[in-house]
């Protein structure tokens, strides 16, 4: 099986001192890098996050952003995934069927389920519910065996 990290795995990933993360670092353990993918909407994201950071959190901004440019994108190299026309079709296309139900789909991680959907890849993520209505394959290692639901 081949995964897409979301932007929150990415992060809880990345916190050592968290059973959370210790967690998700055992499960991602067991298997080799090349099974993992992210969008380039997560390095976004994460940029966003990086960025909103006050002058007073100037240390940990900077370790992030040495972390974000210096780690993490070298090591998923060309494994970052662009979104594309055809992700956009999927996505257009999720978020009207999801609307029709009246659920509304964030963009972001609509266009993460897309990218996952397009790739036939597993979106890992501890936010389920933000998933449920995109018909992306979903899997939280955090609360569940190594099994996958279709949604």
């Amino acid at each position: 099986m081949t995964y897409l990290l979301d932007t929150c795995t990415i992060s809880t990933l990345r916190k050592k001192g968290t059973s959370e993360g210790k967690k998700l670092r055992e499960w991602a353990s067991r298997m080799e890098d090349r099974f993992f993918f992210i969008s380039v909407l997560t390095i976004g994201e994460l940029q966003f996050g990086i960025s909103k950071l006050s002058e007073k959190e100037e240390k940990i901004k900077n370790a992030l952003q040495s972390w974000l440019v210096g780690d993490l994108i070298p090591s998923f190299g060309n494994r970052i995934l662009t979104i594309d026309q055809q992700i956009c079709s999927i996505w257009g296309d999720m978020t009207a069927q999801a609307a029709k139900k009246g659920v509304i789909l964030p963009m972001g991680d609509a266009l993460i389920a897309a990218t996952a959907i397009k790739h036939d890849l597993i979106v890992v993520t501890q936010n389920i519910k933000h998933f449920k209505s995109s018909g992306a394959r979903l899997f939280d290692p955090l609360y569940e065996e190594e099994k996958t639901q279709r949604n």
